[in-house]
């Protein structure tokens, strides 16, 4: 039934983009990479960033990125699925507009400007790629190709054809 098949295929992507995020986004202590969920709710940002005891104003310890499938969230046809993420800074990560954390100078910073420190001080930002922007290229880059091949590889494993 191609309702049926539709279903499954929606929920497959969700978990296909779910997956795709942990990997690309940014990673340091794992809290927000770790916090990409899928569900039939939207997705609200209270889960306070770990820091192992960490005070703001050092760098906590780096964790290996690691990436796990969700479970997949069974839908129906018109029904809501959402992904997104937990952690209380993910406006920040994401680089929205006017979404600041404290640099480690003790100024609100949005990411891009945090990027561009990091940078300048002979470091590095974490997402994949290493660009502030690292979100809206997943979102848009090439007519968003990275979402939309994640969205590909979910109805594909519904049976759907892609070409």
């Amino acid at each position: 039934d191609l309702q049926d098949a539709l279903e499954i295929a929606v929920s497959a992507a969700a978990n296909d983009i779910h997956f795709s995020l942990q990997y690309v986004s940014p990673w340091w202590t794992g809290t927000f990479g770790g916090s990409w969920i899928t569900s039939k709710t939207p997705v609200i940002p209270t889960v306070p960033r770990q820091t192992g005891g960490v005070i703001r104003t050092e760098v906590p310890v780096r964790n290996n990125r690691t990436a796990k499938r969700d479970q997949v969230i069974p839908i129906v046809l018109g029904a809501p699925l959402y992904v997104g993420n937990l952690a209380e800074y993910a406006g920040f990560v994401i680089n929205a507009r006017g979404q600041t954390l404290p640099s480690l100078e003790g100024d609100q910073v949005e990411y891009a400007e945090h990027a561009r420190r990091v940078r300048a001080a002979g470091g590095s930002i974490t997402p994949r790629p290493q660009s502030p922007e690292w979100f809206n290229i997943y979102l848009k880059h090439g007519n968003a190709r990275f979402l939309m091949d994640d969205m590909d590889k979910g109805f594909g494993k519904a049976g759907f054809k892609i070409i």
